[in-house]
Parts: C-alpha cells; structure tokens; sequence
C-alpha cells in the first residue's frame, strides 16, 4: 500500500507554493520505513541515509561509514525514558526542533528587526505542568492543543482559537528559481564543489536540473547546500561578500 501511495504521489504535478500539497506529501512519504522519531525530523530534514550518500564524496562519505546519522535522536530516546511514541516526539521536539531551530532562529530574526519576541508558554512551570499532562489533554482525536484551546474558547471568539497555524513559511522554490538563482549556480558549480572535496558535484547538479525544469521540488535539499556554502566561505575561506549576508 504504501509503494502504491509513493507510486501515485511522484506523479503529481510539481507546485513550488510554500507547502504545497505535492511537496508536503513526498516528504512525508521520504519517512517510510523508519522509526517514528528519525521519521519526525525527516519531515523538515533536507537528506535522508540514502541521500546522504549520494550527496557525500566518496572520500567524505568513506570517513563517515561508521557515523549513524541519527544517533542524537536515539541518544534522546534512551534519555527520556517514555514509552509511548507520541510522548517521544514531543519531547524530541523540545529537545531538539524547538531548542536548535525554531528558537533560535526567531531570537535571530526579531533582534535584526529590532523587536522583542517573549514566549509565555515556554514558562519553565508551564512546560513542567504540560509535560505531566496525560496525553488526551494534548491530543484529543485530530484537536491538537486540546486543553490550551478549550480554554482560550472563554476569552477568544472560536475563529481566532481554531483558526489554521500558520508558520514563518519563506518562497524557498520561488527564490531558487528567481532571484536566487544565480547565487545558488554560483556556490553550487561544479568548480565550487569539486575545489571544496565534500560533495558529489554530479548528484548535486542533477537536483540542481531537477529544480530549475521544475520535475521535482528540491527546496530543501538545495537551500540547505546553499546556505552551507555560504557558511563555509564566510567561516572556513574567510570570504564574507555582501550579497552573502542576505542568506547567512
């Protein structure tokens, strides 16, 4: 069933809207056949084991044979000492998505606006009281936030409590096809990458090709390769330029 699933998925036709259905629906597929957890991050991950590989020289890919991608996440599994798997990966998501990204990366955004961002459900006795919470409190059928939105529903009118969340979603597919493009061609050369000795050039193109003829959506794969590049030639070349900083 689910070889028919994936069968029928890659045959829909190719948006590059922010979180089209086409792309939410093969990332989530690029999940089959691991843990719940591995599958957890894969959804927002940029390569899976397999791609990875392709993606690593063979120098590079030689050094790490013996490196399991996934370790911290299993590392954080054995820590937490739950049994239930939803309960898991919340509290990965804690440990890990909220902690190192999501965070992070709104701290970055709102200072270099000038702005003051607080996060009151993140209390460390709020966090506390809804990590003891039984689970149907946080997810009751498909009504996620369950307790939280029961009782916002005496303060808030309904379309506010139960509205569609809604993230700080950027046009990755629309840049790299636009406006960035030239600076994705630039970093991603095959001169740029082969000079470097880390990644495939070939694999690296084919995405490259992939995306700009629109057979396949490589936002993620391509953009974390771009801001990479953009990293090591400000921190491992010393080579910082303007039009850099934009995605740095």
């Amino acid at each position: 069933m689910k070889e028919s699933i994936k069968a029928v998925a890659f045959r829909l036709p190719v948006s590059h809207r922010y979180l089209s259905l086409d792309f939410k629906l093969k990332q989530f597929l690029r999940g089959v056949g691991v843990s719940s957890e591995v599958r957890f991050f894969l959804w927002r991950g940029a390569f899976n084991n397999s791609e990875r590989n392709q993606l690593l020289s063979p120098e590079v890919r030689s050094e790490l044979r013996k490196e399991n991608a996934y370790e911290e996440i299993y590392r954080y599994v054995r820590q937490s000492g739950l049994t239930r798997e939803l309960e898991r990966i919340l509290y990965l998501s804690m440990k890990l998505y909220l902690q190192d990204n999501n965070l992070v990366t709104v701290d970055r955004a709102s200072m270099a606006n000038g702005l003051e961002v607080r996060s009151p459900l993140l209390d460390r006795d709020v966090v506390d009281f809804v990590c003891r919470l039984p689970m149907e409190y946080k997810l009751r059928h498909l009504s996620t936030k369950y307790i939280l939105k029961k009782i916002a529903e005496k303060y808030l009118p309904r379309n506010i409590v139960y509205r569609k969340k809604k993230g700080f979603g950027v046009p990755l597919a629309k840049w790299l096809n636009g406006e960035l493009k030239d600076l994705m061609l630039e970093r991603l050369s095959r001169q740029s990458i082969e000079e470097q000795g880390i990644f495939n050039y070939p694999y690296v193109n084919h995405l490259i090709d992939e995306q700009l003829s629109r057979r396949k959506d490589n936002r993620e794969p391509l953009w974390t390769l771009l801001v990479f590049q953009i990293w090591y030639a400000a921190y491992m070349k010393g080579n910082m330029t303007e039009e850099n900083k934009a995605c740095a």
